[in-house]
């Protein structure tokens, strides 16, 4: 791949500004419980949400955070699009997992689906409904966040007991990984610019989250892939990414609709992508990409 494929410098460095997330000032929300432990390890934590007004047990956001499985936090402002939710009758729930070195696939997953064993029995105690529980992230977290919804009762994706003391009705799915080894035919078919060089021969985020490089496992890598994991009985998903998106290509989410659509069937699956966002885009959580997911909010 030549290097006008990449972005420049400059480009880089304005990027990077768009997508360093700066820390959520937590104080401003009353209706929080944070730090909140649903495990043995300081990162099995997450921090909770209530609206201001209404009267629970509420339906509830349960959002990942991005950052290659190993960078961001759940404190961070990547929930923020999530918070603006809390207005209309909706708590949100941050979490924190175990991150790249301490977990690798599948026991980051196995922390989400951890707490979300933790939400079931102890929910309605803190004013949330887990029979209406909406999964959330961006980026590597929407990995998660769709394979957590996307493999309920699975016992190979659980990682503990199989549980009904919670239901997932939804996903939202921001810029998410869902198809870790396309990234290079999706970039190169797009013509987009991208942030990492493919002839880098550092390991890639998917290659550390896996343990291993991943054209040397592919068959085992499709078990970490939302992609792979699609059904007909998944919940109804909402995936939002902009067009020039330099770290994941826009193909990830596309190419994962039209895998829901042929599967699931054209109901379970509504894709927005935009012209003006990239990558960890403070603009997903504002004007027509917030009302994008409070439409689909409120239809569920």
């Amino acid at each position: 791949m030549s290097k006008s494929n990449l972005l420049t410098p400059a480009q880089r460095e304005a990027f990077l500004k768009v997508l360093r997330a700066g820390k959520l000032d937590r104080s401003v929300y009353p209706g929080s419980r944070l730090d909140l432990a649903y495990g043995d390890s300081p990162w099995q934590a997450m921090d909770l949400y209530l609206p201001e007004s209404g009267a629970g047990p509420f339906p509830t956001i349960v959002f990942i955070h991005g950052g290659g499985w190993e960078g961001g936090s759940k404190d961070d402002t990547q929930v923020m699009p999530f918070l603006r939710c809390l207005p209309h009758g909706w708590a949100v729930v941050s979490l924190e997992f175990r991150p790249i070195p301490h977990a690798i696939f599948p026991d980051n997953l196995y922390d989400i689906k951890r707490a979300l064993r933790f939400l079931g029995e102890t929910g309605k105690s803190y004013g949330l409904d887990p029979m209406r529980l909406v999964m959330a992230g961006a980026s590597a977290g929407a990995q998660l966040a769709l394979m957590a919804a996307y493999t309920v009762g699975i016992p190979v994706y659980e990682g503990g007991p199989i549980t009904d003391a919670y239901r997932i009705i939804g996903a939202i799915d921001q810029f998410g990984v869902t198809d870790f080894l396309s990234f290079d035919r999706q970039f190169a078919q797009s013509g987009c610019a991208r942030f990492d060089d493919p002839e880098d021969p550092a390991p890639s985020s998917e290659d550390k989250v896996m343990g291993v490089a991943c054209r040397k496992i592919p068959n085992l890598v499709r078990f970490a892939c939302p992609l792979e994991a699609v059904h007909r009985a998944i919940p109804p998903t909402l995936i939002q990414h902009g067009r020039y998106d330099p770290m994941v290509p826009f193909q990830q989410s596309t190419e994962l609709a039209a895998r829901i659509e042929a599967v699931a069937g054209p109901d379970r699956i509504r894709l927005c992508i935009n012209e003006d966002c990239t990558h960890g885009d403070p603009k997903f959580g504002e004007g027509d990409r917030l009302r994008e997911i409070l439409d689909f909010l409120d239809n569920l």
